[in-house]
Protein backbone atom coordinates (compact mmCIF):
# COMPACT_ATOMS: atom_id res chain seq x y z
CA UNK A 1 0.00 0.00 0.00
CA UNK A 2 1.25 3.34 -0.92
CA UNK A 3 1.92 5.97 1.28
CA UNK A 4 -0.69 8.87 1.01
CA UNK A 5 -0.63 12.34 0.07
CA UNK A 6 -0.02 14.79 2.63
CA UNK A 7 1.00 14.62 6.44
CA UNK A 8 -0.83 13.77 9.28
CA UNK A 9 1.20 16.03 12.47
CA UNK A 10 2.46 15.74 15.76
CA UNK A 11 4.60 17.99 18.21
CA UNK A 12 8.22 17.67 18.71
CA UNK A 13 7.80 15.47 21.83
CA UNK A 14 6.74 12.51 19.15
CA UNK A 15 10.59 12.17 18.31
CA UNK A 16 11.92 10.64 21.45
CA UNK A 17 8.85 7.97 21.42
CA UNK A 18 10.01 6.84 17.81
CA UNK A 19 13.75 6.94 19.01
CA UNK A 20 12.94 4.67 21.71
CA UNK A 21 10.55 2.57 19.74
CA UNK A 22 13.40 2.41 17.31
CA UNK A 23 16.62 1.11 19.23
CA UNK A 24 14.05 -1.64 21.29
CA UNK A 25 12.92 -2.77 17.53
CA UNK A 26 17.05 -3.27 16.39
CA UNK A 27 17.99 -4.50 19.66
CA UNK A 28 14.99 -7.08 19.51
CA UNK A 29 16.01 -8.15 16.15
CA UNK A 30 19.33 -8.61 16.66
CA UNK A 31 18.98 -10.66 19.77
CA UNK A 32 16.86 -12.57 17.38
CA UNK A 33 19.54 -13.50 15.41
CA UNK A 34 21.99 -14.50 18.76
CA UNK A 35 24.45 -10.72 18.21
CA UNK A 36 22.70 -9.12 21.14
CA UNK A 37 23.10 -10.83 25.02
CA UNK A 38 19.83 -11.93 27.22
CA UNK A 39 20.08 -8.28 29.24
CA UNK A 40 19.80 -6.48 25.47
CA UNK A 41 16.11 -8.47 25.35
CA UNK A 42 15.12 -6.65 28.67
CA UNK A 43 16.02 -3.10 27.57
CA UNK A 44 14.66 -3.94 24.34
CA UNK A 45 11.13 -4.89 26.24
CA UNK A 46 11.29 -1.51 27.93
CA UNK A 47 12.46 0.34 24.86
CA UNK A 48 8.76 -1.21 23.75
CA UNK A 49 7.03 -0.08 27.16
CA UNK A 50 7.98 2.88 27.24
CA UNK A 51 7.43 3.83 23.80
CA UNK A 52 3.81 2.75 24.20
CA UNK A 53 3.34 4.96 27.11
CA UNK A 54 4.72 7.50 24.95
CA UNK A 55 2.35 6.94 22.19
CA UNK A 56 -0.71 7.33 24.81
CA UNK A 57 0.29 10.21 26.06
CA UNK A 58 0.65 11.95 22.58
CA UNK A 59 -2.94 11.21 21.60
CA UNK A 60 -4.00 14.43 22.48
CA UNK A 61 -0.96 16.67 20.94
CA UNK A 62 -2.36 15.67 17.71
CA UNK A 63 -3.56 18.25 15.63
CA UNK A 64 -7.76 17.32 15.70
CA UNK A 65 -10.68 19.18 16.07
CA UNK A 66 -12.21 17.08 19.39
CA UNK A 67 -12.99 19.68 21.76
CA UNK A 68 -16.49 20.09 20.04
CA UNK A 69 -20.08 19.66 22.16
CA UNK A 70 -20.82 16.59 20.06
CA UNK A 71 -18.12 14.29 21.32
CA UNK A 72 -20.47 12.07 23.95
CA UNK A 73 -22.51 11.57 21.45
CA UNK A 74 -19.23 10.32 19.11
CA UNK A 75 -17.88 8.37 21.86
CA UNK A 76 -21.18 6.43 21.27
CA UNK A 77 -21.15 5.96 18.24
CA UNK A 78 -17.68 5.13 18.01
CA UNK A 79 -17.65 2.17 20.29
CA UNK A 80 -20.54 0.87 18.24
CA UNK A 81 -18.50 1.08 15.20
CA UNK A 82 -15.24 -0.49 17.26
CA UNK A 83 -17.52 -3.52 18.18
CA UNK A 84 -18.12 -4.24 14.60
CA UNK A 85 -14.41 -4.96 13.83
CA UNK A 86 -13.86 -8.20 11.61
CA UNK A 87 -10.75 -10.06 12.04
CA UNK A 88 -9.50 -9.89 8.09
CA UNK A 89 -10.14 -6.36 8.08
CA UNK A 90 -7.44 -5.85 11.52
CA UNK A 91 -4.20 -6.40 9.56
CA UNK A 92 -1.63 -5.93 10.45
CA UNK A 93 -2.17 -7.59 13.80
CA UNK A 94 -2.04 -5.27 16.72
CA UNK A 95 -3.44 -1.82 15.55
CA UNK A 96 -4.48 0.19 17.54
CA UNK A 97 -7.52 2.79 16.31
CA UNK A 98 -8.91 6.04 17.75
CA UNK A 99 -11.33 8.42 15.88
CA UNK A 100 -11.08 12.08 14.48
CA UNK A 101 -13.05 15.04 13.59
CA UNK A 102 -12.37 16.74 10.33
CA UNK A 103 -12.64 20.83 10.01
CA UNK A 104 -16.92 21.64 9.12
CA UNK A 105 -17.18 21.75 5.37
CA UNK A 106 -19.73 23.58 4.13
CA UNK A 107 -22.55 21.82 2.56
CA UNK A 108 -23.34 24.53 0.19
CA UNK A 109 -20.92 26.71 -1.77
CA UNK A 110 -20.73 29.57 -2.99
CA UNK A 111 -22.65 29.86 0.80
CA UNK A 112 -26.30 30.79 1.76
CA UNK A 113 -27.74 31.75 4.79
CA UNK A 114 -28.53 27.84 5.85
CA UNK A 115 -25.42 28.07 7.25
CA UNK A 116 -25.00 23.89 7.48
CA UNK A 117 -21.81 22.21 7.36
CA UNK A 118 -20.58 18.56 7.97
CA UNK A 119 -18.08 17.05 10.08
CA UNK A 120 -16.99 14.18 8.94
CA UNK A 121 -15.91 11.24 11.18
CA UNK A 122 -12.84 9.06 10.24
CA UNK A 123 -10.51 6.62 12.18
CA UNK A 124 -6.76 6.40 12.11
CA UNK A 125 -4.97 3.24 13.03
CA UNK A 126 -1.25 3.08 14.65
CA UNK A 127 1.01 -0.11 14.58
CA UNK A 128 4.27 1.32 16.03
CA UNK A 129 6.00 -2.28 15.45
CA UNK A 130 5.10 -1.90 11.94
CA UNK A 131 4.48 1.31 10.65
CA UNK A 132 6.75 3.80 12.66
CA UNK A 133 5.83 7.42 11.17
CA UNK A 134 2.83 6.42 9.75
CA UNK A 135 -1.02 5.60 10.52
CA UNK A 136 -3.42 3.58 8.95
CA UNK A 137 -6.50 5.92 7.43
CA UNK A 138 -10.35 5.34 7.08
CA UNK A 139 -13.07 6.61 4.71
CA UNK A 140 -15.99 8.38 6.72
CA UNK A 141 -17.55 6.06 8.62
CA UNK A 142 -20.04 8.89 9.84
CA UNK A 143 -20.45 12.40 9.71
CA UNK A 144 -22.26 15.48 11.85
CA UNK A 145 -24.50 17.76 10.37
CA UNK A 146 -24.37 20.96 12.10
CA UNK A 147 -26.44 24.41 11.76
CA UNK A 148 -23.98 27.45 11.79
CA UNK A 149 -26.65 28.83 13.54
CA UNK A 150 -26.96 26.82 16.64
CA UNK A 151 -30.77 26.85 16.24
CA UNK A 152 -31.05 22.99 15.86
CA UNK A 153 -28.92 20.10 17.74
CA UNK A 154 -26.13 18.17 16.00
CA UNK A 155 -26.90 15.59 14.24
CA UNK A 156 -24.51 12.24 13.76
CA UNK A 157 -25.19 10.02 9.83
CA UNK A 158 -23.69 6.88 10.28
CA UNK A 159 -21.90 6.57 6.89
CA UNK A 160 -21.08 2.78 7.60
CA UNK A 161 -21.26 -0.19 9.68
CA UNK A 162 -17.70 -0.90 9.58
CA UNK A 163 -14.37 0.82 8.87
CA UNK A 164 -13.05 0.74 5.52
CA UNK A 165 -9.40 1.17 4.94
CA UNK A 166 -8.42 4.03 2.12
CA UNK A 167 -4.19 4.41 2.25
CA UNK A 168 -1.49 5.11 5.10
CA UNK A 169 -0.85 8.81 6.16
CA UNK A 170 2.37 10.07 6.64
CA UNK A 171 3.47 11.79 9.89
CA UNK A 172 6.09 14.26 10.91
CA UNK A 173 6.05 16.35 13.92
CA UNK A 174 4.45 20.49 13.17
CA UNK A 175 6.72 23.53 12.81
CA UNK A 176 6.24 26.93 14.63
CA UNK A 177 4.33 28.52 11.33
CA UNK A 178 2.12 25.64 11.31
CA UNK A 179 1.56 25.51 14.96
CA UNK A 180 0.76 29.15 15.20
CA UNK A 181 -2.04 28.33 11.72
CA UNK A 182 -3.58 26.19 13.64
CA UNK A 183 -3.83 28.08 16.59
CA UNK A 184 -6.49 30.45 14.67
CA UNK A 185 -8.94 27.19 14.32
CA UNK A 186 -11.66 28.57 15.90
CA UNK A 187 -11.50 32.01 14.73
CA UNK A 188 -11.03 30.45 10.85
CA UNK A 189 -14.30 28.25 11.53
CA UNK A 190 -16.08 30.77 13.11
CA UNK A 191 -15.66 33.06 10.15
CA UNK A 192 -16.75 30.12 8.17
CA UNK A 193 -19.83 30.31 9.87
CA UNK A 194 -20.62 34.15 9.43
CA UNK A 195 -20.34 33.92 5.46
CA UNK A 196 -23.38 34.42 3.22
CA UNK A 197 -21.81 35.07 0.05
CA UNK A 198 -18.32 34.28 -1.17
CA UNK A 199 -16.06 36.53 0.81
CA UNK A 200 -13.66 39.40 -1.07
CA UNK A 201 -10.33 37.71 -2.23
CA UNK A 202 -8.77 40.46 -0.42
CA UNK A 203 -10.63 39.67 3.39
CA UNK A 204 -8.01 38.73 5.61
CA UNK A 205 -11.22 36.24 7.10
CA UNK A 206 -10.67 34.82 3.52
CA UNK A 207 -6.90 34.34 3.63
CA UNK A 208 -7.01 32.86 7.05
CA UNK A 209 -9.79 30.45 5.92
CA UNK A 210 -7.26 29.47 2.88
CA UNK A 211 -4.90 28.97 5.33
CA UNK A 212 -6.40 27.24 7.71
CA UNK A 213 -8.04 24.69 5.44
CA UNK A 214 -4.89 24.23 2.98
CA UNK A 215 -2.26 23.12 6.06
CA UNK A 216 -4.95 20.99 7.60
CA UNK A 217 -5.80 19.09 3.97
CA UNK A 218 -1.81 19.04 3.52
CA UNK A 219 -1.08 17.37 6.48
CA UNK A 220 -4.10 14.86 5.92
CA UNK A 221 -4.11 13.93 2.37
CA UNK A 222 -5.54 10.38 2.54
CA UNK A 223 -8.84 11.81 4.04
CA UNK A 224 -8.83 15.12 2.50
CA UNK A 225 -8.98 13.91 -0.87
CA UNK A 226 -12.22 11.85 -0.06
CA UNK A 227 -13.74 14.68 1.50
CA UNK A 228 -12.66 16.54 -1.70
CA UNK A 229 -14.97 14.21 -3.51
CA UNK A 230 -17.66 15.56 -1.51
CA UNK A 231 -17.40 19.20 -1.88
CA UNK A 232 -15.92 20.21 -4.69
CA UNK A 233 -16.71 23.49 -5.61
CA UNK A 234 -15.32 24.96 -1.46
CA UNK A 235 -12.25 23.06 -2.24
CA UNK A 236 -12.01 24.75 -5.97
CA UNK A 237 -12.54 27.95 -3.86
CA UNK A 238 -9.74 26.86 -1.47
CA UNK A 239 -7.45 26.43 -4.58
CA UNK A 240 -5.08 24.10 -2.12
CA UNK A 241 -1.71 23.45 -4.02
Amino acid sequence: MELGPGLCVYRQKKDLTFFILTMGILKMKASTYGFISGRWNIFAILCFFLALLGRFSLWGEEVSSMSHSFKPLLDAEWKKTRSGFQLPFLKPAGVSWDYYVSPPFPVQWPPDADHRFFYYIYAMGHNPQNLVDGAYISAPWGRIEAAGTGNSPPKFIRLAKKLIEIGIQGERPINREEALIYEKREAAETYLGTLSLIPNENDKGAQLLREYFCTWCRHNGVIAEEIRKLHKPFFLWLGCT
